[in-house]
């Protein structure tokens, strides 16, 4: 993946166990992965965010041992807090990795924001866009996002306290519309 190997990514829908995402999440923490210090400090409340969210599992082969697959990262899909009304269309996706998952480049990010792409439309979600909330340190992760079509629609200074940084740092907020609003969700004003 990142350093010539070709890792494979398989993605399930979960069906392990908290503890196991916990673990992931704060190892992301820890290494500055788009994960706060103080985001989901405890599994309780990681737990009450994931039992809100379609998860999905993230499995890496390494290449070598072909059966051998690990939980690598897990990924969200969950409505928006961002979008004012019900129901919404905008679906905000989380991607928490690991460092077999990270490595030294997230290429990873293509792959998994495609996959995350089709399955709402297979599943006739009424999703039509998504957004991904990004640090703005973590660049590579930018890259990958606008190479896939997002767009940078805000950027919120102070909003992040990403490991290995002095202090808050800016968020982006990344959106890309996915399909045309359905007739019966759109919004019409009034005259």
């Amino acid at each position: 993946m990142c350093d010539g190997q070709s890792t494979e990514i398989k993605v399930d829908i979960f069906r392990g166990e908290y503890a196991e995402v916990y673990t992931i999440v704060r190892e992301a923490a820890r290494n500055g992965f788009n994960v706060g210090r103080d985001e989901y400090p405890s599994l309780e409340i990681l737990g009450k965010y994931l039992d809100n969210a379609v998860v999905l599992d993230l499995w890496i082969n390494d290449g070598e041992q072909l059966e051998l697959e690990v939980l690598s990262g897990v990924c969200t899909i969950s409505p928006c807090s961002l979008s004012r009304g019900l129901p919404t269309v905008i679906a905000e996706v989380r991607i928490f990795a690991s460092n077999e998952l990270h490595g030294k480049n997230p290429t990873f990010i293509e792959p998994v924001v495609k996959m995350v792409e089709n399955i709402l439309s297979d599943i006739g979600e009424h999703y039509c866009s998504t957004i991904i909330q990004v640090a703005v340190l973590c660049s590579a992760w930018c890259l990958q996002l606008k190479k896939v079509g997002y767009i940078i629609t805000a950027c919120i200074p102070d909003s992040v306290d990403l490991s290995g940084e002095r202090g808050l740092t800016p968020n982006f907020v990344f959106y890309k519309k996915q399909r045309e609003i359905p007739g019966e969700t759109k919004v019409v004003p009034r005259v």
